[in-house]
């Protein structure tokens, strides 16, 4: 027998969330194959079978699990097993019967189904898988809105008063006046980092409106030439190359010292219907801007689709957080810890300008430098910030 135990992912130890079984019980297995996805606090991984044979039994349906907690049993022996296997004991005992020992056929456990329930493999979220099991609602009968066309809560609400073959709809004030919601892994240590950066970094933010003409020209340039290069390309290719200039920027508070980073890997801030993550980006100062561009669109369809791996979310140096595709004039962030700074996009829109006594319209973006105290004073983001529009104008 082989067990499939929950690995450790990252320095916190703190386990993981069974999202979706990928086999079920009785399926063929192979080495190497994924058998589940799980969300950690970095990203949802896959984890492999340890082993060629059948999956026997999954131990955790669904929901959180320790580092080390038994997963699923494989029987590395393909052939059909005379002995029943409980997660409860596979831990104990991998070793086979021998061949000589004729084991009598076990009594079948009425009180306990033959295979755990496993959802239809679909691709939903695990709010809408909980809230669709509490109210019976087929998520294969559902079309999802979410990334790539998975199912998100919102998908599961709308069916909720929808008429369903075989029962009454189910009203909308029917239900109980509140819902618990459990936290996914990922949002409790979202949640816990948000708490460290505001209550612990002495932090402080800066404002510039930003020209964007050079940009957009540079982008429609790139766009005619049979490029399409986003924004946030080129706003990570030049923060890059100010980094490098302005390693402050580029550092991390440690309890007794700054450490400052030679490299300049860039966090990049994506939404999807899992929460907030930020990815990072790496070596960005030695990309061309067509690198990073092709690399950016890769890491955030990687991210969306929930096929990241731990590694991509550590080691960034700065972030960069844009929600200017979303209409956000402006906002301010908060940094993701330990780094020092974190930069916050706003929308380009066309705005009136004065500039030698004349009047005229441009387009314009905020630019909003979140910064740590310890590490820098309001000078050198002012500085900074000033250096970061010229370079956008330059462009």
């Amino acid at each position: 027998m082989s067990d499939l135990r929950m690995p450790a992912y990252g320095i916190s130890d703190a386990g993981g969330t069974v999202i979706r079984w990928l086999k079920n019980v009785g399926d063929a297995v192979q080495s190497g194959e994924s058998l589940v996805l799980v969300e950690t606090e970095k990203a949802a991984v896959e984890l492999d079978s340890p082993a060629t044979g059948i999956l026997r039994e999954i131990c955790v349906d669904e929901g959180h699990v320790e580092v080390a907690q038994l997963l699923a049993v494989i029987e590395e022996d393909t052939a059909p097993s005379d002995i029943p296997i409980s997660c409860s004991t596979a831990a104990e005992s991998t070793q086979r019967s021998p061949a000589s020992v004729t084991v009598p056929e076990a009594p079948v456990d009425t009180q306990r189904p033959a295979r755990l329930s496993v959802e239809p493999n679909v691709r939903a979220a695990p709010a809408a898988r909980r809230l669709a099991r509490k109210h019976g609602i087929d998520l294969g009968q559902i079309q999802g809105t979410g990334p790539r066309g998975r199912i998100v809560r919102a998908d599961v609400e709308r069916m909720i008063g929808a008429p369903r073959p075989g029962g009454p709809a189910l009203a909308p004030g029917s239900g109980p006046e509140t819902e618990r919601e459990e936290l996914s892994q990922l949002r409790r240590v979202v949640a816990q980092r948000m708490i460290e950066s505001a209550t612990m970094i002495p932090q402080f933010h800066l404002t510039v409106d930003a020209d964007a003409s050079a940009l957009l020209k540079a982008q429609r340039e790139r766009r005619q030439a049979g490029r399409q290069v986003s924004i946030s390309a080129y706003l990570i290719k030049v923060a890059s190359g100010l980094l490098k200039r302005n390693p402050l920027f580029n550092a991390s508070w440690k309890d007794d010292h700054i450490e400052i980073h030679n490299d300049v890997h860039i966090n990049v801030a994506v939404a999807t219907d899992r929460g907030l993550l930020v990815p990072v980006l790496r070596n960005c100062a030695s990309k061309t801007i067509d690198e990073i561009d092709e690399q950016l669109r890769g890491l955030i369809s990687r991210v969306r689709e929930g096929r990241t791996l731990p590694e991509e979310f550590a080691g960034g140096t700065f972030t960069i957080s844009n929600l200017g595709m979303y209409g956000i004039r402006e906002f301010s962030g908060l940094i993701n810890p330990p780094q020092s700074a974190l930069l916050a996009v706003g929308e380009i829109r066309e705005r009136p300008f004065v500039d030698q006594g004349k009047v005229g319209i441009r387009p314009e973006m905020s630019l909003t430098l979140a910064a740590d105290h310890r590490v820098v004073d309001g000078a050198e983001g002012a500085r900074f910030l000033g250096a970061l529009r010229n370079s956008l104008a330059g462009l």
